[in-house]
């Protein structure tokens, strides 16, 4: 299980979560942690804006399996 909170030094770097549902991870900036879950930004290409949108999502500790910072 994952520590209740991230090194500082992750903070807006780019990182994996593996999700324990779904079996996939998700490629996302560290926005936040705490003992409650990790908050990510991920850009959501939209098929009618020519640049993507910015997603702010929750992830409660529960839900995540592991974090791996990618930078």
């Amino acid at each position: 299980m994952v520590e209740e909170l991230l090194p500082a030094g992750w903070k807006k770097k780019e990182v994996l979560l593996e999700l324990t549902r779904g079996g996939h991870g998700v490629r996302a900036r560290l926005t936040s942690s705490s003992s409650a879950g990790c908050i990510v930004e991920r850009e959501m290409p939209q098929d009618d804006a020519p640049e993507p949108v910015t997603q702010r999502v929750f992830y409660p500790w529960p839900s995540v399996l592991s974090v791996t910072p990618l930078e």
